[in-house]
Formats: C-alpha cells, sequence, structure tokens
C-alpha cells in the first residue's frame, strides 16, 4: 500500500501560516480586531483608536484617560480573554496606551 503525503487544502495553508511567524502574527490581530468588540463591549469600542500587534504583545490605543486606567489595571484579564477567544495563548502581553 502507497504511503500518501497528501494534505487537504486547510491542513496546507495552516502549515504554511504557522511557518511564517510575519503570517501567523497578521492573522491573529485580525482575530483580535474581530473579537475585541464582542469581548470588551461596544463602550470600550467606540474609545478604540488603534489595535497594533508586535512580537506577540497587543498595543491598544485608547481615547480615554480614566478607561486607559481601568484597562490598564485589568491587563491580565483582557490578555486571559483575547487568548481564550483565539483558542489559542500566542499573547504573551496587552499594552494600553
Amino acid at each position: 500500500m502507497p504511503i500518501s503525503n497528501e494534505l487537504s487544502l486547510k491542513q496546507a495553508i495552516l502549515a504554511y501560516i504557522n511557518a511564517s511567524e510575519k503570517l501567523k502574527g497578521k492573522l491573529f490581530l485580525t482575530k483580535v480586531k474581530m473579537h475585541w468588540e464582542t469581548a470588551m463591549g461596544t463602550p470600550i469600542m467606540k474609545y478604540t483608536t488603534d489595535i497594533h500587534l508586535r512580537k506577540k504583545k497587543l498595543y491598544v490605543h485608547i481615547d480615554s484617560a480614566p478607561l486607559r486606567q481601568e484597562l490598564a489595571m485589568n491587563a491580565e484579564k483582557i490578555l486571559t480573554i483575547l487568548n481564550e477567544s483565539l483558542g489559542e495563548n500566542y499573547l504573551e502581553e496587552v499594552i494600553i496606551k
């Protein structure tokens, strides 16, 4: 019986993404942006001006100083919520600016 090296298209794409850290980062950034409003709520989304990812650290820019302070104190909880919504412990830190 011959051994098959065939992969499904999904498996091939996931293998390609996992091989490239840059692509994986962009994929996770897109996922975070999609889940940010549902995870944090609409009021927080209104004050969010920018979200970007660099070296597994998520940077979130907030317009409101009191909200920024509140989110900064709960950064670990936000990290847990976002990693759960991603289905993987990809993010190492959440930095609120």
